[in-house]
Order: structure tokens, then C-alpha cells, then sequence
């Protein structure tokens, strides 16, 4: 993370540990989340998540809804993964930075909180270990279409305006092989191309997601070219029973919805379809991600 970032962050863990006696004698208050049903739909990004929100929000009642809250939880999913924070701490502050949600929550007796955060990825042992009742959504994608947007993703840049993400000029301290232990990549790092990077960038992180979320009773795993692309009724229809939501259904037409809208495509890509890459980079993206693709269940045609 940038100098700016760390300060911050550090400043935030301070002042949950300060908060720890002012909690236990009683003085701060100590939220309850057990009435609350807490709903993440986490994936890589680039999976039409956005969209969730505006999807829960208008065909549900009894419900809210948020994409990426404030306060922004990047640091703190960077922090846990890299060991740099307890589970029990990471628990502690992700409360206080959705703190202000549960206040409205509770005063509108809203029972049912829908997370959409691509950055709490590595955040879902600490979501299990601290709301009891909670639900995720895994949205996986097919990673060639997924590096593909991707690489046509940039992001607000320090000194300047848009930058690509993952690039010498992306501000934000993204995952890397030196967050994880024993990394093969960590040494080949500095010598491969944004797009190599990119590649184990995906493959990693939604690596990190699937092997928490496989055998939790309490995820279940959904395709984003079923629910976006192909947008089957029958797929919709199954979330929404496992998130136990059939009677929140204020819509009838919700499916009609879904077909109306449009997730937050990228209008234009760098990258050419799979198909058109060149050789070398078909090489790259099956050396680097196309383990993990296959046991996504996608196939190379």
C-alpha cells in the first residue's frame, strides 16, 4: 500500500485496540449483528457484481443492499492475508468500518444486509468466524474473459487521471507472489509483463476464494455467464432460495428486470478474444492460470 494508505490503516488499527476496554466495560457499544443476515457476493471483480445492488434493492423488501461501502476494506483484506493482523482484530475493525450500516440497519429493522465486495476476498475466514448466519455468493468467471477485462480495467491514478491496474502506475498495493507463502512466482515477479501478471493475478486470487467457499455449507458457487450472459431464470431462481429470500420477492417480473438491465460491461477491450491471442500469450495464460481454470470447470475449445 502507498505511504498515504499505511498511515491510515495503521491510525484504523490503533484505534480499534484503544477501543477493546472502552468495549468490554461497556462504554462503546458493541454491535449484535444476530438478528442481521449478512449476504457477500465476492469474486475477482470483472463478474457484474455491481449490478446486485440494484437488483436486490428493487425487487426485494426487507433488504439492503451495497457495492464496495465505505469505509473501503482493500487494506484490511491485504493485511490479513499477508498475516499482518490477527483474525480476531481483522473481525473487530470490519464491524466498526460497517458500523454506521448497521445503525441503519437496526433503526429501519432491516434484517437482511446484502455486501457486494470483490475485496473481501481474503476476508471470508473472518466472515465465518464473526456473523454466525451468514451467506456468500461465489461468482466465478471464465479467467480468459475475466484477464481479458482485466486488462482493459484502469483505475484513478496518484498524480494523474486513469491508469491501468496492475501497472507500474496503479497506486494500490495489489495482491503479489511475496503476500503468499512460497510463491513460485515471487522470484520470476519483476520479470514478467502486465499480462502474465494479470493472469496469476486472477487465477490466484479466485484460487484464494474457491478453496474457502468449496466445502462451506453456507456458499454456493454460481457461474457469471449463467446469471449474465445466458441470464437463465432457473439460476436466479436457485440464489435466491439458498439465500432464503423467496418471501422478500416483491417482483414478480424480477427475471424481466434482470434481462432489462446491464452489469457494468467494459465498453472497450485491449484484448482480443481468446482466439486471437497470439500463440505466446495462450502459452502464458494456460501456464500461469489454466490449472485453476479447469477446475473452475471451463474448458480451452
Amino acid at each position: 500500500m502507498n505511504k498515504n494508505n499505511l498511515i491510515k490503516f495503521e491510525i484504523q488499527k490503533a484505534q480499534s485496540v484503544l477501543k477493546d476496554p472502552f468495549k468490554y466495560l461497556g462504554l462503546v457499544n458493541q454491535h449484535d449483528w444476530s438478528s442481521i443476515c449478512p449476504i457477500f457476493i465476492i469474486s475477482t471483480g470483472r463478474t457484474g457484481t455491481h449490478f446486485f445492488t440494484h437488483y436486490f434493492n428493487n425487487n426485494f423488501n426487507n433488504i439492503y443492499a451495497v457495492h464496495e461501502p465505505e469505509k473501503d476494506v482493500f487494506d484490511l483484506n491485504n493485511s490479513f492475508l499477508k498475516n499482518e493482523i490477527t483474525q480476531r482484530r481483522a473481525g473487530k475493525m470490519y464491524k466498526e468500518f460497517r458500523s454506521e450500516i448497521y445503525t441503519y440497519l437496526k433503526d429501519n429493522g432491516i434484517t437482511n444486509y446484502v455486501e457486494s465486495n470483490n475485496n473481501l476476498s481474503y476476508l471470508i475466514p473472518v466472515l465465518r468466524n464473526e456473523f454466525k448466519n451468514y451467506k456468500i455468493i461465489y461468482i466465478k468467471r471464465d479467467g480468459r474473459d475475466t484477464v481479458r477485462s482485466m486488462f482493459s480495467k484502469t483505475t484513478k491514478g496518484k498524480w494523474v487521471g486513469e491508469v491501468p491496474i496492475i501497472s507500474d502506475k496503479d497506486p494500490r498495493n495489489r495482491l503479489k507472489p511475496t503476500f503468499l507463502k512460497n510463491d513460485p512466482y515471487a522470484d520470476k515477479w519483476d520479470k514478467m509483463d502486465r499480462f502474465e501478471k494479470i493472469c496469476w493475478v486472477w487465477s490466484r486470487k479466485d484460487g484464494l476464494i474457491y478453496d474457502q467457499v468449496i466445502n462451506d455449507n453456507n456458499a454456493a458457487i454460481f457461474r457469471f455467464e449463467d446469471l449474465f450472459v445466458n441470464k437463465q431464470s432457473s439460476e436466479w431462481n436457485k440464489m435466491i432460495d439458498f439465500l432464503g429470500l423467496s418471501d422478500n420477492l416483491i417482483n414478480e417480473d424480477h427475471i424481466a428486470y434482470i434481462k432489462k438491465k446491464k452489469s457494468n460491461q467494459t465498453k472497450m477491450y485491449e484484448l482480443p478474444k481468446w482466439n486471437e491471442w497470439t500463440k505466446d500469450r495462450q502459452r502464458q495464460f494456460l501456464n500461469i492460470a489454466g490449472e485453476h481454470m479447469f477446475k473452475l470447470g471451463y474448458a480451452i475449445e
